[in-house]
């Protein structure tokens, strides 16, 4: 209820500032800035049935004042000091043969907040004219992005309410920027860049145990520090347009990393940023990501022994070559047909951990006060808890009741593509088995969209468990569950062609 009255009262307060020009947010578009009317059709506005049309608009949603950031420790301690650049919002917007247009919106944050998103759907939706659902709004998942949900600092109000108008604003100039367009699809193996989180089990006896959850192979070795690669996909997207620059989109499978050699307080796009920046200097292009099914995976930058990649602006640039040899090889599809329905998913709540709820509050309040992890595991050591961050997701789960919605979606763009959007780290396990099941050739997992639900391991991350099982507000199986929902969507979608 909290959470539709602060939507209610958001959607209030920028309806009445909201206008239909391009307001004092900087810009970085192919569209004449000007904005879009709500008209009773604006989607279909000076445009001609029987074609296939695609548009581009980036903000710039840079802080203009010190903001709490977000995946790396306290963000009430962790605020904003140097900027080592800018946070912007990508939108795209495709409008099908027969008139229907889905928006695709993706802002440098670390989640798909569900305190901007939600009202910020229903706003775009006002403005626009186009039904919420074919609203689609994800996160790159930087780990050094405002913390847009952090109500104890004053400066997050004010922020949240500028990336709103300025996505508002983005959402009309990508519809006014659409031209005539052809899609095509690639994919290319972004070969030693990602690997599988290594899980340690140590059985009765004593033997350690590894275990790399990658399409269901679990490795055992006790010599290693990880075990399988992960799957290095990165799917394409490339959309090509009559007179405007082209529109590249990404969806790869990777977590963030901290900065090399900066601090927990700079700004970053991390390596999606320089991903965007070397592609489209290298490319002359437009470009928009959507991480894939994240939950089990990292960048090898992060291992120490294997700095395979020395900083974020390496391991993008490296990305960038990765995409430009995947873009020498898309195949064209084609007879766009859009289809997106939600999938009502009910999730059941992981409460077995219930019983320490009273040491996790320990451990939290020596967070609070501390921001020392180290203390943390010290405190919750004789207890199981093993992180700041795992006391806090017991207190959640504590105060939840059995089950939890998910906003998850089904979409599909052509015969021949798909996409399935969902708010939380999947697991890479559970979406290459949606990508060999799916009755599409071209299946695109988005995760951390419209919304942020945190971890869905796969069953033996469960079996195993590990940090994301601990910290998982969901029952083990859910991601199973998902992985069949999306694949019955998809499949009612081929149905009724």
């Amino acid at each position: 209820m909290k959470k539709i009255i602060a939507s209610i009262l958001l959607i209030t307060m920028l309806l009445s500032i909201v206008g239909c020009g391009s307001g004092d947010g900087k810009t970085e578009t192919a569209a004449t800035t000007q904005g879009t009317t709500a008209a009773t059709d604006p989607t279909m506005e000076n445009l001609e049935l029987g074609q296939f049309y695609a548009g581009y608009c980036r903000k710039i949603i840079t802080p203009e004042a010190p903001v709490p950031l977000a995946g790396f420790g306290n963000t009430d301690r962790r605020i904003s000091q140097t900027v080592l650049d800018d946070i912007t919002a990508s939108i795209v917007a495709l409008t099908d043969e027969k008139g229907m247009t889905i928006l695709f919106i993706n802002t440098d944050t670390t989640r798909a907040y569900d305190n901007v998103v939600d009202p910020g759907r229903e706003m775009i939706s006002m403005k626009t004219g186009i039904p919420v659902d074919q609203i689609i709004w994800g996160a790159t998942h930087t780990h050094s992005g405002p913390d847009m949900s952090n109500t104890n600092n004053e400066n997050i109000p004010a922020y949240n309410q500028m990336v709103t108008l300025r996505v508002i604003e983005g959402c009309q100039e990508a519809l006014a920027d659409r031209k005539p367009a052809k899609m095509f699809i690639g994919h290319v193996e972004a070969e030693g860049l990602n690997f599988v989180k290594h899980y340690k089990h140590t059985l009765a006896d004593g033997t350690v145990q590894y275990f790399g959850d990658n399409f269901g192979t679990a490795v055992y070795d006790s010599t290693t520090t990880h075990t399988t690669q992960a799957d290095p996909t990165m799917h394409i997207m490339q959309i090509k347009r009559e007179g405007g620059k082209e529109i590249v989109l990404a969806n790869w499978r990777a977590h963030p990393q901290l900065t090399s050699g900066g601090t927990k307080t700079d700004m970053s796009a991390d390596f999606v940023g320089a991903f965007r920046e070397a592609l489209e200097a290298q490319y002359d292009c437009h470009f928009i990501y959507f991480q894939g099914a994240c939950g089990n995976i990292n960048p090898k930058s992060r291992l120490s022994e294997e700095n395979y990649t020395t900083d974020y602006k390496t391991h993008g640039a490296k990305l960038a070559e990765y995409c430009m040899e995947g873009l020498q090889n898309t195949v064209e599809v084609g007879s766009y047909d859009f289809k997106v329905t939600p999938i009502n998913f009910v999730g059941k709540v992981n409460h077995s951990q219930d019983s320490m709820y009273y040491h996790a509050q320990e451990v939290a309040a020596i967070w609070a006060a501390t921001s020392d992890n180290s203390l943390c595991v010290q405190a919750g050591k004789p207890y199981g808890i093993r992180s700041s961050y795992h006391a806090s997701s017991i207190i959640a789960k504590y105060k939840m009741g059995e089950t939890w919605d998910l906003n998850l979606y089904a979409i599909a763009l052509c015969d021949e593509v798909a996409v399935v959007t969902a708010p939380n780290e999947l697991f890479d396990t559970n979406s290459m088995w949606l990508e060999e099941n799916s009755p599409y050739a071209h299946t695109f997992t988005f995760g951390y969209t419209n919304g942020h639900q945190l971890y869905v391991p796969s069953q033996l991350a469960f079996d195993y468990s590990c940090y994301e099982s601990d910290v998982s507000r969901f029952e083990p199986g859910t991601g199973e569950l998902i992985q069949e929902s999306f694949l019955a969507a998809l499949q009612e979608f081929k149905t009724a062609e």
